[in-house]
């Protein structure tokens, strides 16, 4: 098709889960919510001896993977890959990134938005990543409803087809190809998040799950000093 029209155009949506080109200043927002976490100082506590007990594995400090050099300095990236996803899903959406950096090369306009972390019934699903979505509010994430997320690619499917200035513009210079999937992001706060990704999705959910059975620790706890208050009494 795109040989037959050279004014095709084409457009994919990237994931969350991938690695992107950042700017410098959402790695020192990590690092000032490490020391400043968004669900309150005191979770500090239980950051560091989670890290320690896992070995690293989990609450790891957000750091860049790379550095790309490009005519306008280093691009840092953010390795947001999860190994929960497994190598085949990450290869078939790095083939798609290859797909449309090759045709913007040759004249076509691509759109290839980042699309947010969103509450499809898809992710409702699995329970687990389900509980990880919408756990990620504890680490500062705010995942979006699927009629939100709708609207905004729609709009910026529409921009970029539109927009002389957009990266999906062939005739745009760019740093480095990889700028491409990072304009325009809609990363709901993962890039600025304290700790990388591989590292916090799990603990999403088991934020998420402590948080829902709070209700059930407080009304227990009630119902014990309760009992032990009447056989208190009953003694007296």
């Amino acid at each position: 098709v795109c040989q037959a029209r050279p004014d095709t155009a084409l457009a994919c949506l990237s994931s969350p889960t991938e690695c992107y080109a950042v700017p410098a200043d959402a790695f020192a927002d990590a690092e000032r919510r490490l020391r400043s976490p968004p669900a309150g100082v005191i979770h500090r506590l239980w950051y560091g001896p989670l890290r320690a007990a896992s070995g690293g594995k989990y609450c790891a400090p957000a750091a860049p993977a790379a550095e790309v050099a490009s005519p306008e300095g280093p691009i840092l990236l953010r390795d947001s890959y999860t190994h929960m996803q497994g190598p085949n899903y990450a290869f078939a959406k790095q083939i798609q990134r290859w797909r449309m950096v090759l045709a913007r090369s040759r004249g076509h306009v691509t759109s290839a938005n980042l699309g947010p972390m969103t509450l499809t019934k898809s992710i409702l699903h699995n329970r687990l990543i389900g509980a990880g979505v919408k756990g990620a509010v504890h680490f500062g994430l705010e995942p979006f409803y699927a009629e939100t997320s709708r609207a905004l690619l729609a709009m910026l499917l529409i921009h970029d087809l539109t927009c002389v200035t957009s990266a999906a513009n062939p005739e745009v210079n760019l740093a480095s190809p990889l700028q491409l999937f990072s304009e325009n992001a809609l990363h709901v706060g993962s890039w600025r998040a304290a700790f990388a990704t591989n590292s916090y999705t799990e603990v999403c959910a088991l934020t998420y799950a402590t948080g829902q059975a709070q209700p059930y620790f407080v009304a227990g706890g009630a119902v014990v000093a309760a009992a032990a208050g009447w056989r208190l009494r009953s003694k007296l």
